[in-house]
């Protein structure tokens, strides 16, 4: 999920359905000024880019998915297969930390 500011107004944000802007993105709202439509879309987007799977990851995964056929496949587009492979891995996270806990034994006092 990338979002972004319209091109016209500068305060609606759009959730882009591709990697690039398309007539067709989704909306998500309005804001009162430009430049705070601007610095919500920065968050987001900070967001999604630090979580490890950053934005080049997902678009050479898209054209991946896509080269190979997988989205014709699944009749589902890449953008949405790609998505939903870097959310998957991203949860992974909490499961990994959980498992990783379950196997440590706590250190006696020093006291």
């Amino acid at each position: 999920m990338i979002w972004r500011v319209g091109r016209k107004v500068k305060r609606t944000i759009y959730e882009q359905q591709t990697w690039e802007p398309q007539d067709g993105d989704q909306l998500i709202g309005l804001m009162d000024t430009a430049e705070l439509a601007a610095k919500v879309v920065q968050a987001v987007n900070d967001g999604q880019l630090n979580t490890g799977f950053g934005f080049e990851f997902k678009a050479e995964l898209q054209d991946l998915l896509g080269s190979h056929g997988i989205d014709t496949k699944l009749n589902t587009p890449d953008f949405i297969l790609a998505d939903y492979v870097v959310d998957t891995l991203w949860n992974l996270g909490p499961m990994l930390k959980a498992r990783d806990d379950w196997g440590k034994i706590p250190e006696p006092d020093a006291g």
